[in-house]
């Protein structure tokens, strides 16, 4: 049953997502090559309370897009934090197996740990945008138009 729910979904993130994924500190440029795009990447942590809202926020967005854009969330402290269903919203959730620190090093160098902490991919393929907190309407326009 559940199978047919996903499959009438017009974007099978919720379904998609039931499983978290281990992430290494180093998998992070993989993951980048990896991942299509547009995509936006959500760093998150289970004691942060305004994730799970921007999270939602930004499903909405890469949702309103034709075709969608991805949504992944990586928890880096290591919690699942089952009890935030919000976060079941993007596409891949990922979970840090590995030092925090190190993660934050690999993704961005200036990330100095604050969540969240969001990577706006580009469909160019360029560099990623990246930003503490919600990104502005302005740099979600800019990102959403980096569309081929």
């Amino acid at each position: 049953m559940a199978a047919l729910v996903c499959a009438a979904l017009t974007r099978p993130a919720p379904c998609a997502a039931a499983r978290w994924e281990p992430l290494a500190p180093s998998g992070w440029p993989a993951l980048l090559r990896s991942l299509p795009r547009p995509s936006i990447v959500v760093f998150t942590a289970s004691w942060c309370g305004t994730c799970p809202a921007i999270v939602t926020a930004l499903a909405g967005h890469t949702r309103s897009l034709s075709p969608p854009a991805r949504l992944v969330v990586v928890m880096i402290d290591g919690e699942t934090h089952a009890s935030r269903p919000t976060l079941h919203e993007a596409d891949r959730m990922l979970l840090l197996r590995g030092d925090e620190a190190a993660l934050r090093h690999a993704v961005n160098p200036r990330w100095r740990g604050l969540v969240p902490h969001v990577a706006l991919l580009p469909a160019d393929r360029g560099a990623p945008v990246f930003v503490d907190g919600m990104p502005s309407a302005e740099q979600l326009a800019r990102w959403a138009g980096s569309r081929p």
